[in-house]
Protein backbone atom coordinates (compact mmCIF):
# COMPACT_ATOMS: atom_id res chain seq x y z
CA UNK A 1 0.00 0.00 0.00
CA UNK A 2 1.48 3.38 -0.98
CA UNK A 3 2.35 5.83 1.79
CA UNK A 4 0.25 8.90 0.94
CA UNK A 5 0.15 11.91 3.25
CA UNK A 6 -2.16 14.94 3.21
CA UNK A 7 0.81 17.00 1.95
CA UNK A 8 1.06 14.68 -1.05
CA UNK A 9 -2.55 15.43 -1.96
CA UNK A 10 -2.12 19.16 -1.30
CA UNK A 11 0.85 19.23 -3.68
CA UNK A 12 -1.51 18.53 -6.60
CA UNK A 13 -1.96 22.00 -8.10
CA UNK A 14 -2.47 21.29 -11.79
CA UNK A 15 -2.53 18.41 -14.23
CA UNK A 16 1.28 18.15 -14.38
CA UNK A 17 1.61 17.80 -10.58
CA UNK A 18 -1.21 15.25 -10.70
CA UNK A 19 0.92 13.18 -13.07
CA UNK A 20 3.80 13.45 -10.58
CA UNK A 21 1.48 12.13 -7.86
CA UNK A 22 0.26 9.22 -10.01
CA UNK A 23 3.85 8.33 -10.91
CA UNK A 24 5.55 8.76 -7.55
CA UNK A 25 2.85 7.77 -5.06
CA UNK A 26 0.68 5.32 -6.98
CA UNK A 27 3.44 3.72 -9.03
CA UNK A 28 1.99 4.38 -12.47
CA UNK A 29 4.39 3.86 -15.38
CA UNK A 30 4.40 7.45 -16.58
CA UNK A 31 7.79 8.56 -17.92
CA UNK A 32 9.39 11.29 -15.79
CA UNK A 33 10.41 13.58 -18.63
CA UNK A 34 6.92 14.12 -20.06
CA UNK A 35 4.32 16.78 -19.45
CA UNK A 36 0.58 16.37 -19.29
CA UNK A 37 0.04 17.04 -23.00
CA UNK A 38 2.57 14.33 -23.83
CA UNK A 39 0.68 11.49 -22.12
CA UNK A 40 -2.97 12.56 -22.16
CA UNK A 41 -4.80 12.95 -25.40
CA UNK A 42 -7.55 15.42 -26.24
CA UNK A 43 -11.12 14.42 -26.93
CA UNK A 44 -13.63 16.34 -28.97
CA UNK A 45 -17.13 17.30 -27.97
CA UNK A 46 -18.29 15.08 -30.83
CA UNK A 47 -16.45 12.09 -29.29
CA UNK A 48 -18.49 12.63 -26.14
CA UNK A 49 -21.73 13.54 -27.95
CA UNK A 50 -22.08 16.78 -25.96
CA UNK A 51 -24.74 19.41 -26.42
CA UNK A 52 -23.88 23.11 -26.97
CA UNK A 53 -24.45 24.17 -23.36
CA UNK A 54 -22.01 21.55 -22.05
CA UNK A 55 -19.49 22.51 -24.75
CA UNK A 56 -19.72 26.13 -23.57
CA UNK A 57 -19.09 25.14 -19.95
CA UNK A 58 -16.09 22.86 -20.50
CA UNK A 59 -13.04 24.22 -22.33
CA UNK A 60 -10.97 21.04 -22.65
CA UNK A 61 -11.47 17.29 -22.41
CA UNK A 62 -8.48 14.96 -22.05
CA UNK A 63 -8.12 11.25 -21.42
CA UNK A 64 -5.26 9.60 -19.60
CA UNK A 65 -4.44 6.26 -21.24
CA UNK A 66 -4.18 3.14 -19.05
CA UNK A 67 -0.79 2.58 -17.42
CA UNK A 68 0.25 -0.71 -15.86
CA UNK A 69 1.03 -0.35 -12.16
CA UNK A 70 4.60 -0.91 -10.98
CA UNK A 71 3.52 -1.86 -7.47
CA UNK A 72 1.74 -5.09 -6.45
CA UNK A 73 -1.86 -4.93 -7.58
CA UNK A 74 -3.50 -7.03 -4.85
CA UNK A 75 -5.65 -8.59 -7.58
CA UNK A 76 -7.45 -5.31 -8.25
CA UNK A 77 -5.99 -4.70 -11.72
CA UNK A 78 -5.05 -7.06 -14.48
CA UNK A 79 -2.32 -5.86 -16.83
CA UNK A 80 -3.61 -2.29 -16.86
CA UNK A 81 -6.04 -0.29 -14.80
CA UNK A 82 -9.66 -0.65 -16.00
CA UNK A 83 -10.56 2.94 -15.24
CA UNK A 84 -11.34 5.64 -17.73
CA UNK A 85 -9.60 8.71 -16.33
CA UNK A 86 -10.65 12.01 -17.83
CA UNK A 87 -9.50 15.57 -17.21
CA UNK A 88 -11.96 18.40 -17.65
CA UNK A 89 -11.12 22.11 -17.67
CA UNK A 90 -14.24 24.17 -16.91
CA UNK A 91 -14.75 27.70 -18.26
CA UNK A 92 -16.35 28.81 -15.02
CA UNK A 93 -15.64 29.30 -11.33
CA UNK A 94 -17.70 26.27 -10.36
CA UNK A 95 -18.37 22.78 -11.59
CA UNK A 96 -21.71 21.78 -13.07
CA UNK A 97 -23.02 18.34 -12.15
CA UNK A 98 -25.22 18.38 -15.22
CA UNK A 99 -22.15 18.83 -17.40
CA UNK A 100 -20.44 15.93 -15.58
CA UNK A 101 -23.48 13.75 -16.22
CA UNK A 102 -23.52 14.69 -19.90
CA UNK A 103 -19.84 13.77 -20.25
CA UNK A 104 -20.58 10.54 -18.36
CA UNK A 105 -23.40 9.79 -20.80
CA UNK A 106 -20.91 10.06 -23.66
CA UNK A 107 -18.60 7.47 -22.10
CA UNK A 108 -20.94 4.67 -21.01
CA UNK A 109 -22.70 2.12 -23.16
CA UNK A 110 -26.09 3.20 -24.49
CA UNK A 111 -28.24 2.40 -27.48
CA UNK A 112 -27.65 5.39 -29.76
CA UNK A 113 -23.93 5.82 -29.00
CA UNK A 114 -21.22 5.40 -31.64
CA UNK A 115 -20.18 1.76 -31.27
CA UNK A 116 -16.66 2.50 -32.57
CA UNK A 117 -15.82 4.48 -29.41
CA UNK A 118 -14.71 2.78 -26.18
CA UNK A 119 -17.09 2.57 -23.23
CA UNK A 120 -16.68 2.13 -19.48
CA UNK A 121 -18.84 1.02 -16.60
CA UNK A 122 -20.23 3.92 -14.56
CA UNK A 123 -18.18 2.94 -11.54
CA UNK A 124 -14.96 2.68 -13.57
CA UNK A 125 -14.83 6.36 -14.50
CA UNK A 126 -12.89 9.09 -12.73
CA UNK A 127 -13.22 12.74 -13.72
CA UNK A 128 -10.57 15.17 -12.53
CA UNK A 129 -11.69 18.72 -13.14
CA UNK A 130 -10.24 22.17 -12.70
CA UNK A 131 -12.24 25.38 -12.61
CA UNK A 132 -11.04 28.95 -13.10
CA UNK A 133 -10.61 29.70 -9.39
CA UNK A 134 -8.07 26.90 -8.81
CA UNK A 135 -10.37 24.31 -7.34
CA UNK A 136 -9.53 20.68 -8.08
CA UNK A 137 -12.43 18.21 -8.24
CA UNK A 138 -12.35 14.41 -8.27
CA UNK A 139 -15.68 12.93 -9.41
CA UNK A 140 -16.77 9.31 -9.20
CA UNK A 141 -20.10 7.74 -10.10
CA UNK A 142 -22.08 4.98 -8.41
CA UNK A 143 -25.28 3.30 -9.57
CA UNK A 144 -27.86 2.44 -6.92
CA UNK A 145 -31.63 2.14 -6.64
CA UNK A 146 -31.88 5.95 -6.54
CA UNK A 147 -30.08 6.31 -9.88
CA UNK A 148 -26.58 7.57 -10.51
CA UNK A 149 -24.87 9.11 -7.49
CA UNK A 150 -22.18 11.73 -8.17
CA UNK A 151 -19.55 12.00 -5.46
CA UNK A 152 -17.25 15.03 -5.59
CA UNK A 153 -14.08 15.45 -3.57
CA UNK A 154 -12.67 18.91 -3.98
CA UNK A 155 -10.16 21.37 -2.65
CA UNK A 156 -9.25 24.94 -3.40
CA UNK A 157 -5.56 25.70 -3.62
CA UNK A 158 -5.74 28.71 -1.32
CA UNK A 159 -7.15 27.11 1.83
CA UNK A 160 -6.12 23.54 0.93
CA UNK A 161 -9.20 22.22 2.75
CA UNK A 162 -10.87 19.13 1.25
CA UNK A 163 -14.65 18.86 1.04
CA UNK A 164 -17.07 16.13 0.02
CA UNK A 165 -20.38 16.43 -1.81
CA UNK A 166 -22.70 13.53 -2.67
CA UNK A 167 -25.81 13.99 -4.82
CA UNK A 168 -28.05 11.92 -7.03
Amino acid sequence: MPDITPNDIHSIRNFDTLLDFLREKLGWHIPEDVEFEDVAYPLSAEDLDLDELTQDRIADYWQLPPFPPSQPTLGIFEDTQPWGIFFLQFNSESIYRTALRRVLRGLVERRNRNSNLPTWEHDHLLFIALVQVYVLYFSIFTICSLGIIVTLFFTDFMSMQWSLSIQN
